[in-house]
């Protein structure tokens, strides 16, 4: 996968990524840099379990499992030691298989980390919604970022504004209200 094995990353690093991005040769140089990553593990991967640890002290943790992907492929891609971890969200009712190459941390914090993604997920799928970039003024990067910048500015000022109103405005009440009262009538620029 192009667009993540482009990602910087250095020693220490830990990378988390969408169970879509299963990349096991990447993964493979991960292990090798010390590039950590935590990500969801597809339902049909193929793997031998080298070692389980006890998890009853951890109360959402179904398993933890260190192992060896066994299937044609990944096996062939990844021969390093990789650890599995079962993960129950309360909030959400799901459990999800988490795979990571990180051995250190508890399996709470890996499942935290990978939970903390999601909050990201949600904030970008929130400026989408919102922001209402339909077309850019410019091609270039700079004009990109800056459109961008702006918008974002734009929706943050509209955050803070419906969250700071004693009335129960809504980002989207405040998009709709604020265009009427600073331009009551829709005039049409004649610069002919």
């Amino acid at each position: 996968r192009k667009e993540i094995s482009n990602i910087p990353a250095k020693k220490g690093d830990v990378l988390v990524f969408d169970r879509g991005y299963n990349d096991f040769e990447l993964f493979s140089n991960y292990c090798s840099e010390g590039i950590y990553f935590a990500s969801r593990l597809k339902s049909n991967a193929a793997y031998e379990v080298l070692l389980e640890k006890d998890t009853e002290s951890y109360e959402n943790i179904g398993f933890d499992r260190t192992i060896r992907m066994t299937g044609i492929y990944t096996s062939q891609k990844c021969k390093q030691k990789l650890r599995i971890i079962k993960s129950y969200d309360p909030e959400t009712d799901k459990t999800i298989l988490l795979l990571t190459n990180h051995f250190g941390w508890s399996p709470e914090t890996i499942a935290a980390i990978y939970k903390d993604r999601w909050q990201i997920e949600i904030f970008f799928k929130t400026i989408k919604q919102n922001l209402r970039i339909k077309s850019f003024f410019g091609t270039s990067p700079n004009a990109v970022h800056t459109q961008i910048w702006i918008a974002l500015i734009a929706f943050l000022l509209l955050k803070y504004l419906a969250n700071s109103s004693s009335g129960s405005w809504s980002v989207g009440m405040l998009m709709a209200v604020i265009p009427l009262v600073l331009f009551p009538e829709k005039r049409h620029l004649d610069l002919a």
